[in-house]
């Protein structure tokens, strides 16, 4: 009986030390299974299972608070930066401003005519800066008629899908505007309260002058939107710039804040606005009287790219022996052949007479000018560097025809107290 006893003692105590030495090797293992946590351990399930939704798809619960931090290559349910946006967008939402895609820059170093926008604090936007030359200023309507250069843009892209011609019309308009008593709309009167002949009546102007009708409809919105506060001389300088940025020019800011001249005298065109045959010492000293360099009036004459002129303006060079001798033979006749009556249109550019580019020097280069006052500027060693630099560098004369042409925009305007804001573009207050 003690022999059976002391057996079943045996028996048991070799099962408890089996049991004993199981454990021993077990809980070591189990134990390097969890992961400690500021609450405990945590079994550490793949990043999948964690997630709090897939948690409650299976059926599977966690007790641990969401950590604080975790490393950035595990996947998380929720990244903290997920529906975050970076500070200056939320600052550009919180101001209402909206992305607009930028403009092309298009600089002219030398021109120094028109000051950098600076943006302003808070809200991105550019603040109206001072033209240096005019005292004209960037965004000048922006609180008075905010919507003021989009009325004449519309006014005017309405106009030019019945008229595409419309465009250099406008460009020539503005020119001859400036040009005479400076960018003061005096262009566009009808008379004034002399009596005498206003500029549109000079010979230079006449007939060859046109997108007057234009200009007052876009006046007219204006004076609906917000009666006596965008100049029509400032119309003119909005409707210029869209009009070489719809044939391929570059967009740029126009200053503002001109005031509209009061007189208009057809005699006032006589020493100030070249004509075809001008000659070229001439041309210089008017550019010059107005501010306008050498430079200048051969990057401006690129404005010939688009357009068009009478037959009647260039018949005589055309069928003149010597003049003709000087021109591309070939060319010549074909513009005698289009030369019927003097009423014809022939184009300045005959490759791309729509296009604003500098296809228009290789021509004037070439001997191929509509104009007598193109051609003697080509034939100038001066004028012709200048036109072979434009010729090979296009993005380089768009950037110096947009230095030039707020130049010209500048050309002794009249601002503050000084000229008035017509009620309607053709005649005085």
């Amino acid at each position: 009986m003690l022999n059976c006893m002391a057996a079943g003692m045996a028996a048991r105590g070799r099962i408890i030390a089996a049991a004993f030495i199981s454990c021993a090797l077990i809980l070591p293992l189990l134990a390097s299974a969890f992961e400690p946590s500021e609450s405990g351990l945590r079994f550490p399930f793949p990043d999948f299972i964690n997630s709090p939704s897939n948690n409650i798809e299976q059926g599977i619960q966690t007790n641990d608070p969401p950590k604080e931090e975790e490393p950035e290559n595990q996947m998380s349910y929720k990244s903290p930066l997920k529906d975050k946006k970076p500070k200056i967008e939320q600052l550009r939402e919180q101001n209402g401003v909206e992305d607009q895609p930028e403009a092309e820059p298009a600089e002219n170093e030398d021109h120094g005519d028109e000051s950098e926008a600076k943006p302003v604090e808070g809200n991105g936007e550019p603040e109206p800066v001072e033209n240096a030359k005019g005292g004209l200023i960037e965004g000048f309507y922006e609180k008075d008629c905010p919507q003021a250069e989009q009325i004449v843009n519309e006014v005017l892209m309405k106009n030019l899908q019945k008229d595409a011609t419309l465009a250099p019309a406008i460009v020539r308009l503005f020119s001859h505007d400036c040009l005479v008593k400076g960018c003061d709309a005096s262009i566009l009167l009808d008379e004034t309260p002399s009596g005498e002949d206003v500029e549109k009546k000079a010979g230079p102007n006449g007939p060859f002058v046109r997108g007057f009708e234009v200009i007052d409809e876009a006046k007219e919105r204006l004076e609906a939107e917000c009666p006596g506060v965008v100049s029509c001389a400032d119309i003119i300088a909005f409707a210029n710039r869209d009009s070489l940025v719809n044939t391929g020019l570059p967009t740029y800011k126009v200053a503002a804040g001109r005031r509209d001249g009061l007189s208009s005298l057809a005699e006032n065109v006589k020493n100030n606005l070249p004509v075809p045959d001008t000659p070229l010492q001439e041309m210089i000293d008017m550019f010059k009287r107005k501010g306008l360099t050498l430079e200048d009036l051969v990057v401006l004459v690129g404005a010939h790219s688009i357009g068009t002129a009478h037959c009647g303006v260039v018949k005589s060079r055309l069928f003149d022996k010597r003049k003709s001798m000087e021109m591309d033979q070939n060319y010549v006749e074909q513009m005698r052949f289009m030369c019927t009556r003097d009423d014809n249109m022939l184009p300045f550019d005959g490759v791309t007479q729509n296009k604003m580019d500098s296809q228009i020097y290789n021509e004037f280069l070439a001997k191929r000018a509509l104009l007598e006052s193109d051609h003697v500027l080509a034939k100038d060693p001066h004028g012709n560097d200048i036109m072979k630099k434009m010729a090979g560098d296009q993005a380089a004369w768009f950037a110096k025809f947009i230095g030039a042409i707020v130049k010209m925009g500048g050309i002794e305007v009249l601002t503050g107290n000084q000229g008035e804001i017509r009620r309607q573009c053709r005649a005085v207050n």
